[in-house]
């Protein structure tokens, strides 16, 4: 079976997060246990949060993450459940150069945002909590920094022929790298069925709202179902990013993308709302393509076999 996928892809983890702005839950559990004592009320039933950090005052910080990882998830598919996911060699440039750029942005709005403000912050947190101030001490500065990372991690994809281990026979060799074919090239097939998923789960989506806005108006219904951009947006985008994720050139899959984009990407979403003739003709191509992507995923052709152009 071929191997060449292996020479098509990369292994990519990003390590990110920012502070919650809360204090440490042992804190928390202390201060409600100290209600309940008072109170005399049963042990477990109050629960304390203390926020020391503004949302306000870290919202600049968490939009970057939220963007990092929504761009970050968007253009990779899944490969473990240590965080490692795989990244289409030929967009590695270009992902390479984006988050780098997320990266810069996250580390000066951490700076600007978060460490050059210390004093002020720390000010406003004991303000806030005024007599709970002596129990709930604001993070020293160092300890503040550590609580917001950024880490891009790289490595190839791990090949059975490379591998190596001294003391056993050959033929346990060979055994092992077995093995790790085999689970790779499930890992693949999960990283496939993955885009499958999340294309059927938009499409599904659409169908469904398009479905429940109908109903509403059948039965006049005073509310009805809301038909919002995003259900053709986030469909187009879907479009946009799957074929470069197509690592192994699966025509099947690459031809439901394709039909995707041809039959559901070009509604108007106004013309949606105002037309039920236009609501029942994405209606009718939405369940088409439900049932094309739900055979594909019931029988998934062998996409390792698409490899080797």
């Amino acid at each position: 079976m071929s191997q060449d996928w292996r020479n098509k892809a990369i292994l990519v983890r990003l390590t990110v997060g920012s502070w919650s702005g809360n204090a440490g839950q042992r804190k928390c559990r202390q201060i409600a246990a100290e209600v309940e004592e008072q109170h005399g009320t049963a042990h477990g039933k109050i629960k304390a949060d203390a926020e020391l950090l503004a949302k306000e005052d870290r919202a600049p910080v968490t939009a970057i993450v939220s963007e990092a990882r929504s761009y970050y998830y968007g253009n990779t598919v899944p490969w473990d459940d240590r965080g490692w996911r795989m990244l289409p060699a030929r967009l590695f440039v270009e992902f390479k150069e984006r988050m780098t750029q997320l990266g810069a942005r996250l580390e000066q709005a951490v700076q600007e945002r978060i460490k050059d403000r210390y004093v002020e912050l720390k000010d406003k947190a004991e303000r806030c909590l005024n007599g709970l101030a002596r129990k709930i001490e604001f993070p020293s500065e160092e300890d503040l920094a550590k609580r917001f990372k950024w880490k891009v991690a790289v490595e190839q994809l791990p090949r059975p022929e490379d591998l190596r281990v001294e003391c056993l026979t050959d033929f346990q060799m060979e055994q092992l790298r077995e093995e790790m074919r085999q689970r790779q090239e499930a890992q693949l097939r999960a990283g496939v069925s993955a885009m499958v998923e999340q294309l059927r789960a938009l499409v599904a989506n659409l169908a469904e709202q398009l479905r429940r806005r109908d109903e509403c108006e059948a039965t006049s219904a005073e509310r009805r179902v809301p038909i919002h951009d995003s259900l053709i947006e986030n469909i187009r985008e879907a479009c946009r990013v799957l074929p470069g994720l197509n690592i192994s050139g699966d025509p099947f899959l690459a031809n439901l993308i394709q039909r995707v984009q041809d039959e559901l990407a070009g509604f108007d979403v106004e013309e949606i709302k105002a037309s039920r003739m236009c609501r029942k003709d994405a209606q009718h191509k939405a369940s088409s393509l439900l049932a094309d992507l739900a055979n594909y995923q019931s029988e998934v052709p062998d996409v390792l076999e698409t490899c080797a152009a």
